[in-house]
């Protein structure tokens, strides 16, 4: 895998040269007898250098850092020190009057005042999301600052910052300081120390407490190097009397070590955070060779990962993935031994399921083999009870028959055509509670033909269609069957006329035979069926129509 290290010890290299020939360029311009050419060539390359060093650093701050805010400040950071170094620039080069020479020093004052607030935003927005926006609070800052720099802008007209001796011949050079320098000063310190604090903080919930400290020592030798300029010690105008290119080099190295700490989130440290990542992946080239790979990609063939292009391929507890990027290929392991074992138990919840729904199923067949078998005994229950005093009937009759008897055969024959047609239509009708006509038909027509074998004549006539109700077809052919019992032994002749059309109509009996065997048959039609009827009697011509029903005629 290839390493960020050596770009970075590169980078460091080339901006630590850069920083060594500003300096030996300022050495140079100390000594005495040098030309003002070659003194305005030292100084403009040194000018150069450090404008370099800070307009290459905020192109590389634009590149590396992810989070908006921080970027955008640390952006703000460098605007300030381009600015730093233009007025120094113009002050030391340019500029040789002393009005120009004052306005340009109030200026330095500005990136003081701001760059520590700046570090102030930027710490507030460490350990935060992308979209973080700091509290309005912070952004009150910006009136103090405002205020400090406005005091040190106007001091020619108050001189409360510095304080020029009267009718002194260099007054930039034997300046003293007045009490609002101290408290411009002061503020600077509160905004250092509020950038320590928050700072601290940070450090204070890392698990890196050790590394992440090694931040403060840029700020502290900054803090110092302040201190002991503003003090004029001998040693460090000689070695970085520079104030601005001093400050600038240590901002911008305390900055960078934010960075290379993570302190500050960057893309600088990509490949170590691809490398320990807990996802099993690699980057290669076209020809597959390996460019990076993370500790957790498993070691595979070129074979193989050609053919994890075409398709995913599963193994024991893992699967490879891999698709095509620019200039390579990317290939992943996707751990699937919590899938298979999922799958597993979904495989043995499913047999589970199935067991028990067979089991349903024949606990359902069951009920309904029950079910079924329950109304069949309950239907041959209802029938039985209906039909109860024929087959006792029934019963006596064949033990008590002569074999001879021809009224006996025949009044068998009737009574046993009866229980089965009866039955039948019980159970035709036990669903809808309908019972198509043609069937009421059948059960009249059979009864008849028991009679012909008996050797009665008799005739069926039906015009009927349709349905009729249950109760309606079992109560008529309840009356037929007492109308053939009442006068089974003095019969001669048998009509029966149907003639129903969906459950209204009538069944007309015409028999001939005695009379007197009816008794009051029309009470007996009434009371115990429950149907309307007439009868006519003409001597041995008996007349009887039943109404079911409204409507029907006779034809």
């Amino acid at each position: 895998m290839r390493s960020e290290y050596p770009r970075g010890i590169l980078k460091f290299g080339i901006a630590a040269a850069m920083i060594a020939v500003a300096m030996v360029c300022r050495y140079l311009t100390k000594t005495e007898d040098l030309s003002d050419l070659v003194w305005n060539a030292l100084s403009l390359l040194r000018t150069g250098i450090y404008l370099s060093l800070i307009y290459m650093w905020m192109l590389s701050i634009r590149f590396r850092i992810r989070q908006s805010q921080v970027r955008n400040y640390l952006m703000m950071t460098g605007f300030l020190l381009l600015f730093w170094f233009g007025l120094r620039t113009c002050k030391y080069n340019y500029v040789h009057s002393m009005n120009g020479s004052c306005i340009c020093w109030y200026g330095f004052y500005i990136p003081m005042v701001l760059i520590p607030q700046m570090a102030v935003f930027v710490a507030c927005c460490l350990g935060k999301r992308e979209d973080y926006r700091i509290p309005w609070g912070y952004r009150l800052l910006y009136i103090p600052s405002t205020i400090a720099i406005a005091v040190v802008l106007t001091n020619s007209f108050h001189q409360k910052v510095f304080i020029f001796p009267p009718g002194a011949e260099n007054p930039l050079a034997d300046y003293t300081y007045g009490p609002a320098y101290y408290c411009v000063i002061g503020w600077i310190l509160a905004e250092v120390t509020l950038f320590f604090a928050i700072l601290f903080l940070r450090r204070h919930r890392s698990k890196l407490r050790w590394r992440n400290s090694i931040v403060f020592l840029p700020i502290l030798v900054m803090i110092g190097y302040s201190i002991l300029y503003i003090r004029k010690a001998r040693f460090i105008y000689w070695f970085a009397g520079d104030m601005t290119a001093a400050l600038t080099v240590m901002i911008l190295a305390t900055w960078e070590l934010c960075i290379a700490l993570s302190i500050i989130p960057s893309n600088s440290n990509h490949a170590m955070l691809f490398r320990y990542s807990t996802v099993g992946a690699k980057i290669t080239d076209s020809q597959l060779n390996i460019i990076y790979r993370s500790e957790g990609a498993r070691v595979l063939n070129k074979k193989t990962l050609l053919q994890a292009l075409i398709r995913p391929i599963n193994f024991d507890k893992f699967r490879l993935a891999g698709t095509k990027i620019r200039g390579g290929y990317v290939f992943w392991n996707e751990n699937i031994s919590d899938v298979r074992k999922t799958m597993q138990e979904l495989q043995s919840i499913r047999e589970q399921l199935r067991e028990k729904n067979r089991l349903l199923q024949s606990e359902v067949k069951l009920q309904e083999e029950k079910a079924r078998i329950n109304e069949q005994i309950r239907l041959y229950d209802s029938i039985r009870s209906e039909i109860h005093p024929k087959l006792s009937q029934l019963e006596t009759l064949l033990e008590q028959m002569d074999v001879d008897s021809i009224e006996g055969w025949m009044q068998i024959c009737v009574l046993g055509t009866y229980i089965k047609r009866r039955s039948n239509l019980i159970l035709l009708g036990e669903e809808s509670g309908q019972i198509p006509v043609r069937e009421l038909e059948l059960s009249l027509q059979e009864s008849m033909e028991n009679l012909k074998l008996c050797r009665v004549p008799g005739n069926m006539i039906c015009r009927g269609a349709g349905y009729i109700d249950k109760e309606n077809a079992v109560r008529l052919y309840d009356a037929a069957e007492w109308l053939l019992e009442q006068v089974w032994k003095t019969i001669r002749a048998f009509i029966i006329t149907v003639a129903i059309q969906d459950n209204a109509g009538y069944v007309a009996f015409n028999v001939d035979g005695t009379p007197d065997v009816l008794g009051d048959a029309k009470t007996v039609f009434m009371e115990e069926f429950g149907l309307p009827c007439d009868i006519q009697i003409q001597e041995r011509d008996i007349r009887i129509r039943v109404e079911v029903g409204t409507g029907g005629t006779e034809q």
